[in-house]
C-alpha cells in the first residue's frame, strides 16, 4: 500500500469513527433535550420521566459491556460495521 493510499484510508477511518461519534453523543443527549415535549404528549409525571432516563442508561451500560467484550474478542471491524448496517437498509 503507498503512503498515499494509507494516509486516505487513515482519513476516511478516522470521519467515519467521528461521524459514529457524533450519533453516540447525539443519541445520549437527545432524551434531555426532548424532556418537556415528550413529557406533555404523554402525559408523564416526573418519577416516570426519571425511570426513563434511567432505564436509557442502564440498558445503554449492560449493552455495552458485551460489545466491549466482543471488540476485544472478534474482528472490532465487523463489530462496528454490524450496527451500521442496520442503518443502511
Amino acid at each position: 500500500m503507498s503512503a498515499k493510499s494509507q494516509r486516505s484510508a487513515l482519513f476516511w477511518s478516522a470521519l467515519v469513527l467521528f461521524a459514529i461519534n457524533v450519533l453516540n453523543f447525539y443519541d445520549r443527549h437527545v432524551l434531555g433535550a426532548l424532556t418537556e415535549p415528550i413529557r406533555k404528549e404523554f402525559h408523564l409525571t416526573d418519577t416516570q420521566v426519571g425511570l426513563l432516563g434511567s432505564i436509557f442508561i442502564w440498558l445503554y451500560a449492560i449493552v455495552g459491556l458485551p460489545f466491549g467484550r466482543l471488540a476485544n474478542a472478534a474482528s472490532r471491524k465487523k463489530v462496528l460495521a454490524w450496527p451500521l448496517s442496520f442503518g443502511l437498509r
